[in-house]
């Protein structure tokens, strides 16, 4: 009986399923043949979006126009800056990112700078603009941002908190500021004063430089931290930073920082930016001074007598150094008076290293130093606390101990390095014996850009190592303790 049913009712389905199919169709084409208008109600969202490395809020497509009677803006937007006109924004509870506007030029020297009445909060700020070009993080609240902009276009500044949505932040209210630095020309010789403050923390100087110009900037701040770069024309236009500045003294209630003596590349303009580390102070007083030195010669073996006067800044010489020598530098004062002494050179120009009283008192000596690029390098001599007088004698020696081409050098072998002259394809054994204490040193030998044998510090009284010298030409042997005692030992080389 079932089996005669079954085609029945296959055909009655069928027929039913389709007249079915039509009838829905036809009433879902009912409902959408006339839609029911929807007006736009652009609002925040009300859920955060997921994390991301640096999250951000959907804004409103288009922002109500701000009249004068509006509220003060907030971080609703992205807001417009205008130069020397703080703009106060507010974070919600947990929202994450606030964005700010401004048009630049390539070249234009920026500063902006935060501050919040609910300090301490970890906001950061970021530039960047609309051709790519982007750098983070470059400053807290109450820190101040000097940069130069690399290109004519639309940035944006960003206000950030680093913390995720999910878990949460009061409100927080902020107060950005942005200033375009105008230039004021300086010269060699010449002394600025004048002041800065929470409403003006940098300043922008430049000066015309001839290539191989010999210069210096010190920049003397009272009650604040400062800090300086040098910029110059870079290979494709635009400008290059140089050098930074580096604490070079003290005065009473505030510091100097120094650039150089820096040796110039090029001729043209060059650029000094000055600015406060901070904006959390009173307004104070600074002084920055430019100028170009004649460094005296200075040769090996050479002992010269020269004065600090009070007030004097520093003295300079200059010596021609080879790769690979290792020197000795020294100052004796008279009647215990206190110096310091720095070297400059390498590329890129830099500070190589400063000594206060490694010596005899208060003398300062650098001893076993380590020339790893030819060239010359400048000697300063400053007294430690400025304006102190003091009559020194200096003197620069290739250091006796370093040669090991001479025969066997004892040393004491904290952070020290000897060389000898090898010849290509020759075989060398190096053999260290330990005169006092109970370790080995870490050794190192190079030469160039290749590492030719490396040894670990152990607790044996001699060891040996042969090696291979791949071209003519100076070797390294540096020495570390590596954390472990000190000890004295005596290095020698063996040619095979």
């Amino acid at each position: 009986m079932l089996r005669r049913l079954w085609p029945v009712a296959l055909v009655a389905a069928l027929v039913v399923f389709p007249a079915l199919f039509a009838a829905a169709s036809a009433v879902g084409a009912q409902a959408t043949a006339t839609p029911v208008p929807l007006t736009p109600q652009p609002t925040f969202t009300a859920t955060p979006p997921p994390p991301s490395p640096f999250p951000t809020v959907q804004f409103q497509p288009t922002p109500a126009p701000i009249t004068p009677e509006a509220a003060a803006p907030t971080a609703a937007g992205p807001l417009p800056l205008s130069p020397g006109e703080p703009v106060s924004g507010t974070l919600a509870a947990g929202q994450v990112l606030a964005r700010h506007t401004f048009s630049g030029r390539a070249g234009q020297v920026v500063a902006f700078w935060i501050t919040s009445p609910n300090e301490p909060v970890p906001l950061t700020l970021s530039l960047s603009n609309d051709v790519g070009y982007s750098v983070r993080g470059v400053a807290g609240v109450g820190e101040t941002f000097v940069h130069t902009l690399p290109d004519t276009a639309a940035y944006e500044i960003h206000v950030t908190h680093p913390t995720h949505p999910d878990q949460g932040h009061g409100e927080i209210a902020y107060t950005l500021t942005l200033d375009f630095l105008a230039p004021q020309p300086v010269a060699y010789g010449e002394r600025i004063e004048g002041e800065m403050s929470p409403q003006a923390p940098a300043r922008l100087f430049t000066f015309q430089g001839a290539a191989g110009d010999v210069v210096r900037a010190n920049l003397t701040a009272w009650r604040f931290g400062s800090y300086m770069v040098l910029e110059g024309v870079g290979d494709r236009g635009g400008y290059r930073e140089l050098a930074g500045s580096v604490r070079f003294g003290s005065v009473r209630f505030g510091g100097v920082q120094q650039i150089g003596p820096l040796v110039l590349p090029d001729d043209g303009e060059y650029r000094i930016i000055a600015r406060s580390q901070r904006v959390d102070f009173a307004p104070a007083p600074f002084a920055l001074a430019l100028d170009r030195i004649d460094p005296a010669p200075l040769a090996y073996g050479e002992t010269v007598e020269d004065e600090l006067a009070a007030g004097d800044h520093a003295r300079y010489y200059r010596f021609d150094g080879a790769f690979g020598d290792i020197v000795d530098i020294q100052v004796v004062a008279e009647d215990d008076a206190d110096t310091t002494l720095c070297l400059y050179g390498g590329v890129p120009w830099r500070l190589l290293g400063c000594d206060d009283d490694s010596g005899r008192g208060l003398d300062p000596e650098m001893l076993g130093y380590l020339l790893n690029q030819a060239g010359m390098v400048i000697v300063e001599v400053a007294p430690t606390v400025a304006g102190d007088s003091a009559a020194f004698a200096l003197s620069l020696a290739r250091s006796p101990e370093g040669l090991l081409d001479e025969g066997p050098r004892r040393v004491k072998h904290a952070d020290r390095t000897l060389s000898f002259t090898g010849r290509a394809g020759e075989t060398i054994r190096l053999v260290i014996d330990v005169d006092q204490g109970v370790n080995t040193p870490m050794v190192t030998v190079t030469q160039g850009e290749n590492v030719l044998l490396t040894i670990n510090s152990s607790s044996v009284e001699r060891l040996s190592a042969d090696f291979d010298v791949p071209v003519d030409g100076v070797v390294l042997v540096r020495l570390s303790s590596g954390g472990y005692a000190e000890s004295v030992v005596t290095v020698s080389v063996e040619r095979r």
